[in-house]
């Protein structure tokens, strides 16, 4: 029924139906398939009016209640895992109850934004929301849907087969394999990306399955933001979750790893041209080299990410001091891509909308000018201030710009691209700004400008750090 007439978000006790027969096909037999194909069909429906009802500004007390009270419920965990069951069972066996499954799983994480639920970029992040004294940011998400994110991440993780389904849908089957009816790139991308930024574990598995390859090549594609988005978002899982065990590999060989570089370079140096999908690259480059450090001599060990830990110990950790050697493939810190990184970080002064909204929907974690200084942050990280990288970031000004930034954070009004920095754009910042200060970089005294210093100060403050705090998603994301 239609919420927006008055209706309900469900007939009572049918999402726990549709529940239930999710798993038909695989009990019994290639015709019950069609049972299974017709409950994801409904939780599809389900999930996706309750969910826009939750993110719409417009909607009614009542209708808001009525989808809550839904999504509630105690069939809400169990049907996205059954939906990752089902779309893993289905594979080889039944396209539309795959593609069935991946719609609803789709529609459970990931909702668009329409001109109701847009944000505003002045304070949809953390930071632009503080320093507009506002209590919480707007990007903030309904915890139903956090809930459906990580319930998602978990079930990917934890059913052996179900991101070699997804996969089937993301990329073309190699000669003489059986192709899908109907492939679903956009759901995939959808998913993974709402899952991988709330499961570290989930981004470990995607590794794993050599997702990462599958990415770069949907990136020349039409989905080239999404697909290097989800990229940036399983490398940053893959750094969250190694703790003491060594990183999961993005990339099964280094030819793959080589090939990566080959294809994401070009879309970041093309910035002038694709903005959108050059920030998207320079993210995705920042988690490549961010998980390779160790081969091309980064820092000793990450700084301290603990959930545990509290909000101002995680944003002021201190970056330990890089190895002396480096061997950073030039191309990351050639002349074209400083160019293109400077001209990212200038270019974006500040919106009534956010660049990636379209892309990851409402609730959108990635500000426009993240992937830039976080790919300038981790040039610095893998080398050291001293070595080529270092000093490419220093001359190219993206170091300069930074400093304007904090300074930034102090000023009134404050400027404009701060609303663009989501809080993994604050941390690669303030990450980028340690490394410089040491004794080998543009030392100490950096920090103790005085127009600067207050920035810093102001990033430390007990409002920006308890938005921060509440933000969804991974520690170390927000």
């Amino acid at each position: 029924a239609d919420t927006r007439s008055g209706g309900d978000v469900a007939l009572e006790q049918s999402p726990a139906v549709y529940t239930s027969l999710l798993g038909s096909g695989h009990r019994r037999g290639p015709d019950a398939w069609r049972v299974a194909t017709a409950a994801a069909d409904g939780l599809c429906g389900v999930f996706s009016r309750a969910q826009h009802i939750l993110a719409d500004t417009t909607s009614t007390y009542a209708q808001k209640h009525g989808a809550e009270t839904v999504l509630r419920g105690s069939w809400h965990q169990q049907a996205i895992t059954g939906l990752v069951q089902c779309l893993t069972q289905a594979a080889g066996v039944s396209s539309a109850a795959s593609c069935a499954a991946l719609s609803a799983l789709a529609a459970a994480v990931h909702v668009p934004v329409v001109g109701s639920s847009t944000s505003s970029a002045a304070a949809h992040f953390p930071l632009a929301a503080a320093l507009a004294a506002r209590g919480t940011a707007s990007g903030s998400v309904h915890p139903a849907l956090a809930a459906a994110r990580v319930a998602a991440g978990a079930a990917l993780a934890e059913q052996r087969g179900a991101l070699t389904a997804l996969k089937a849908h993301l990329v073309p089957p190699p000669p003489g394999a059986t192709a899908l009816a109907s492939q679903r790139p956009g759901d995939v991308l959808a998913v993974l990306l709402a899952a991988c930024g709330h499961s570290a574990q989930c981004c470990r598995a995607a590794a794993v399955a050599d997702l990462p390859q599958a990415l770069v090549e949907a990136s020349s594609g039409r989905q080239s933001v999404g697909a290097l988005l989800t990229l940036a978002a399983i490398g940053r899982g893959v750094v969250r979750e190694a703790g003491a065990r060594p990183l999961a590999p993005l990339f099964a060989s280094a030819e793959g790893l080589a090939t990566a570089l080959r294809r994401l370079l070009p879309i970041l140096q093309a910035a002038q041209t694709d903005a959108a999908a050059a920030s998207a690259a320079a993210s995705a480059l920042a988690a490549i080299t961010a998980v390779n450090q160790h081969r091309w001599g980064g820092a000793a060990s990450p700084p301290s990410r603990s959930p545990g830990a509290s909000p101002g110990a995680r944003v002021a950790a201190a970056s330990p001091s890089p190895r002396p050697q480096s061997s950073l493939p030039a191309d990351l810190y050639s002349p074209a891509t400083m160019s293109a990184l400077r001209a990212l970080v200038v270019a974006r002064g500040g919106g009534r909308t956010l660049m990636f909204e379209a892309h990851e929907g409402v609730g959108c974690g990635t500000g426009a000018l993240d992937g830039p200084l976080a790919l300038a942050a981790a040039l610095v990280a893998a080398s050291g201030p001293a070595a080529p990288a270092g000093q490419a970031v220093i001359r190219s000004n993206v170091a300069s710009i930074m400093l304007d930034l904090l300074a930034g954070c102090a000023a009134l009004p404050p400027a404009p691209a701060l609303q663009e920095l989501s809080p993994t754009g604050v941390l690669a910042v303030l990450s980028l700004a340690t490394f410089l200060a040491s004794p080998d970089g543009l030392g100490p005294s950096l920090l103790m400008r005085k127009e600067v210093l207050p920035g810093v100060l102001a990033t430390l403050g007990s409002g920006h750090l308890r938005v921060m705090w509440e933000w969804p998603g991974p520690p170390a994301e927000g």
